[in-house]
């Protein structure tokens, strides 16, 4: 008996403390859920096979109603990620896409409308959902029996590729025998109906009925119809192959406006009244709202604008006569308190810091404030500007500037200045910017460099000024423009009322110009160029209007403020300037990035610039001697488009003609793009 319990105490420790690693409730917990996991993939395997769609959910860290710990969770997103990976291993990859029987489109245009393509990931469920898209597509562009069919897909097991041949019967396509506007009262007119896209003779593509459709509505619109409603009836005679489309067209009532009703929380009526371009006993047609709408936006104080008659659209176009009926505007607030700062660097400024805060809509008159400041390394300066719109209730707008400069490179000059600027002028509705304008400046003191390099005094006379500007302004986007163009004219006088101030005239010209080519790569042109010559009592223009060449936004490839034809090196004789940006080019580093990749952020770019500084431009004496003189430069650089709009920029700028005791290159780094 005592050896029996003897043994049985031997065996009961052996089993109490066996050499195996004893496992937590956790890591049972864990390995279960991993293992439901896996039987959920298997599931999804077998429903729709190793080829199938990869539609397989991810498993939640949340079971038996608690949740993982840190580490079980790591634990767990780890076992998940080698799943995934495996998963990816066994997927299978298109080798080929090859088609036959297309000849209305080739295979460049078919495989842009597919998710598979060469090395994409191949499921059954890709597979469908492009053959769907290619038959719609065709059906689209009219034709009407077509039938596409995967022909065959080969698979090479031994290297997980497939080779995919679809086959198209594209069969007779439709062609358009008449079209027909059915119409009461509207009637679009021979002009009208040769911009259709849909026209006689021509393949039916569905799409284009529909543009049409929203063109004739926008035409009915125009001439009063706003409430018109255009539906498109398209009759296919299948023996001939041929379709009728016939526009339907239900008017709905003309309306004559009777009475505006604003509503316009936070504002003032007139404040709004004042930018629409109706008025009462008018006919309300689509380009006085638009142009009304428009003129509000413009505004910059709302951020929803609807203008519409004043009853039920639903019912318009069928049960509403014509007659006088009230317009209703809505508008809501936008943003009316804004204040952002800001940190850069730039090669020609240095460190630098910004901040301002705006206050728009004071007093609910619509009216703005805006406070600003900047610092650097080279200037800090102050300005307050109060905004007036609809001065002396003329569609123009007043604005009153004050500000504060210090100027500081010693290399150039030094000075302290401040003054005040009255503008009036207005954005018109073809992009057109005009504005005049009056200046006085006050000098309190002003020093620059001699041609010994010791730091002298310049006379500190104010100048008071008048001016002008008109631009054309059609860029897509005003930090970073890809599209339109840019031109603008500035004109100033100083001195002219006389009294004790500088005396010159002043122009500048500005243009610039954006091409884009298939949405990435971008090409941007720029001609600038001015002049300015004293009169009078004045023996020469005051150092803080003269013009400066070189950096990262004029010349590149020179230091800034250092490209100049001047005798002695005296950086304060440049009275005239031409500075050519000839190409400026930027394409994707990563081109094979799609989507939202951060990896399209990043450009490259490519650059030629030419331009110089003259003390005048009659110092130029013949067309021969100016491209003699003209310095060019050209490199490359990089560009990292940011979410927010901000485009980090280095530019790398070699000296094309360079002349002895000049560096090879200059590096130039900013913020946004160099024009």
């Amino acid at each position: 008996m005592r050896g029996a319990a003897l043994k049985y105490a031997v065996l009961l420790s052996l089993l109490i403390c066996r050499p195996f690693p004893s496992r937590s409730a956790a890591q049972t917990y864990l390995d279960s859920l991993i293992q439901h996991q896996r039987s959920l993939q298997e599931q999804e395997m077998r429903r729709y096979g190793e080829n199938g769609r990869d539609s397989l959910t991810e498993e939640s860290p949340l079971r038996g109603g608690r949740a993982l710990t840190r580490g079980e969770l790591r634990e767990f997103e780890r076992q998940q990620r080698i799943e995934r990976q495996q998963r990816e291993k066994r997927s299978w990859r298109v080798r080929t896409v090859v088609f036959t029987g297309n000849k209305a489109y080739g295979k460049k245009d078919l495989q842009s409308l597919m998710e598979l393509k060469r090395k994409s990931r191949f499921t059954n469920y890709l597979m469908k959902s492009d053959l769907d898209a290619l038959t719609a597509f065709y059906k689209n562009g009219g034709f009407e029996y077509v039938s596409v069919k995967a022909e065959s897909v080969e698979r090479d097991s031994l290297k997980r590729r497939v080779a995919i041949r679809i086959s198209v019967e594209e069969g007779p396509r439709i062609q358009v025998s008449e079209v027909m506007v059915d119409a009461q009262r509207f009637a679009p007119g021979p002009a009208v109906m040769r911009k259709l896209a849909t026209k006689q003779g021509a393949p039916l593509v569905h799409s284009d009925v529909r543009q049409d459709c929203r063109r004739l509505k926008e035409v009915a619109g125009e001439r009063g119809f706003l409430e018109a409603v255009v539906e498109p009836e398209v009759m296919i005679d299948t023996a001939e192959h041929q379709a009728s489309v016939v526009f339907s067209v239900r008017e709905g009532p003309v309306v004559t406006v009777g009475g505006i009703r604003i509503e316009a929380k936070g504002f003032r009526n007139y404040t709004v009244a004042r930018e629409l371009s109706i008025r009462a006993g008018d006919t309300l047609n689509l380009r006085a709202v638009r142009q009304s709408e428009r003129n509000l936006y413009t505004t910059g104080l709302f951020n929803y604008v609807q203008i519409k008659p004043d009853f039920d659209s639903a019912v318009a176009a069928v049960t509403l006569p014509d007659s006088v009926y009230d317009v209703l505007v809505r508008v809501t607030q936008g943003e009316y308190v804004r204040a952002q700062a800001g940190l850069g660097y730039s090669t020609d400024e240095g460190a630098r810091v910004s901040a301002s805060a705006t206050w728009k809509n004071m007093f609910a008159l619509g009216q703005s404030l805006t406070l600003s400041t900047k610092i650097s390394q080279v200037s800090q300066g102050a300005e307050a500007v109060h905004a007036i719109p609809w001065f002396l209730y003329m569609p123009l707008q007043l604005n009153t500037k004050l500000y504060y400069t210090r100027f500081d490179k010693p290399q150039l000059y030094e000075g302290n200045f401040d003054g005040l600027r009255l503008s009036l002028g207005r954005q018109s509705n073809y992009d057109i910017l005009y504005q005049v304008w009056s200046q006085w400046e006050e000098v309190h003191w002003v020093k620059a460099p001699s041609q010994d390099a010791a730091v002298t005094d310049v006379p500190d006379y104010p100048t008071q000024s008048i001016g002008g500007d008109i631009a054309y302004d059609v860029r897509n986007d005003l930090f970073s423009p890809t599209k339109g163009g840019f031109a603008r004219l500035g004109v100033e006088f100083a001195g002219v009322f006389g009294g004790k101030s500088n005396q010159f005239i002043k122009a500048t010209l500005d243009s610039r110009i954006y091409f884009t080519h298939r949405s990435r790569y971008h090409l941007s042109m720029a001609a600038r160029t001015g002049y300015a010559v004293p009169y009078g009592n004045s023996g020469d223009v005051p150092v803080q209007s003269k013009f400066y060449g070189g950096g990262s936004t004029t010349v590149r490839g020179f230091p800034v403020d250092k490209l100049a034809v001047l005798p002695n090196n005296d950086p304060l004789l440049g009275n005239f300037y031409v500075f050519l940006n000839i190409a400026d080019v930027r394409a994707p580093m990563f081109w094979w990035a799609r989507g939202d990749s951060f990896l399209n952020w990043f450009n490259v770019a490519a650059f030629v610039d030419a331009g110089n500084v003259w003390p005048n431009f009659t110092d130029i004496a013949s067309a021969g001697e100016f491209l003699d003189e003209l310095r060019w430069s050209a490199g490359p650089g990089l560009r990292i488009d940011t979410p927010i709009k901000l485009v980090a920029r280095l530019d790398f700028g070699f000296k094309l003609d360079r002349r002895p005791k000049e560096s090879v290159m200059e590096i130039h780094f900013d913020l946004g793009q160099p024009f």
